[in-house]
């Protein structure tokens, strides 16, 4: 059974229903570690061996995190620039997340309609999410896609539970 990590990068989880919904819908019969980087790293201060060796030890990893300002939070970004060395993640015969299952999941304030070409911000969800895709791409990883809940604030429980269908198929991808 492939092992998953889910990097959880939200800055205030305990007030997130709908993240916590979808890690709380997940099935109990799949090999999970939740890895909440904010409750792991308060002050900002990244233990950048302990998370290589996170990622080294799983099969799989999920970056979930709510878009915040059409961007990820400020410390999975921090995490993303202090993890993925030169050296380690890239560059001279550094390869050790080559091949690796990466997948993302993020959740959106804005309803679903809002997140199309022709709408009031103007891009798609996957387009705010580029920088990730790129830089999962960059570390030659394994890009398996993304799940996106839109309407985190109050979304209706078929939205919750079309997301958790997608991200239970992002697990077995």
């Amino acid at each position: 059974m492939e092992k998953v990590l889910i990097v959880l990068a939200h800055p205030n989880y305990e007030a997130s229903n709908s993240n916590r919904a979808l890690l709380e819908a997940l099935p109990k019969d799949v090999q999970l570690t939740i890895h909440n980087i904010y409750e792991a790293y308060p002050d900002g201060q990244i233990d950048v061996e302990r998370e290589q060796e996170l990622l080294l030890d799983h099969d799989r990893i999920i970056i979930q995190f709510p878009t915040q300002w059409f961007n990820v939070p400020s410390l999975l970004k921090l995490w993303l620039d202090e993890v993925l060395t030169y050296g380690w993640a890239f560059g001279v015969e550094q390869d050790a997340l080559v091949g690796k299952k990466i997948g993302i999941v993020t959740t959106t304030g804005g309803v679903k309609e809002s997140y199309v070409k022709d709408s009031h911000y103007g891009f798609t969800v996957e387009e705010f999410l580029l920088p990730v895709i790129a830089t999962i791409k960059y570390i030659d990883a394994n890009y398996i896609g993304f799940v996106a809940l839109n309407n985190a604030y109050g979304p209706t429980e078929q939205e919750v539970s079309e997301a958790v269908k997608q991200y239970v198929e992002l697990l077995k991808k």
